[in-house]
């Protein structure tokens, strides 16, 4: 009898949160947005005919789309712009601005790959 008290009060002893609050959502936010894109990204590209040239545009294209603009509600912009050294003034105008030429020229290449392949 006094091992279950024993393990009864280790039980209520132990926090609501053992890991904090919030962990959950903050874990969610983190590897939702990745997980979603490459679920959708996946769906599309099974939609696509069996032709292999097709599909491997499809995945270049998404891969390309998933770069287009780097903002502060993304945390690549955040590593990129701590590991940088930068300030969020200089982060706005270097990593937004690069990521939306990266992202345009990534398309325009697609494309230009679509004329030749297809």
């Amino acid at each position: 009898m006094p091992l279950a008290l024993i393990v009864l009060q280790s039980v209520s002893l132990l926090p609501e949160k053992p890991l904090g609050a919030g962990f959950v959502a903050q874990f969610v936010q983190f590897a939702g947005q990745p997980v979603v894109a490459l679920l959708v990204g996946v769906g599309i590209a099974m939609l696509l005919p069996k032709k292999l040239d097709r599909r491997a545009l499809a995945v270049v294209a998404i891969g390309a789309g998933a770069m287009v603009v780097s903002h502060v509600n993304d945390s690549y912009f955040w590593v990129v712009t701590r590991f940088s050294h930068m300030s969020l003034a200089q982060g706005y105008r270097l990593q937004t601005l690069g990521t939306l030429v990266e992202g345009c020229v990534a398309a325009a290449a697609v494309w230009v790959l679509s004329l030749i392949v297809l």
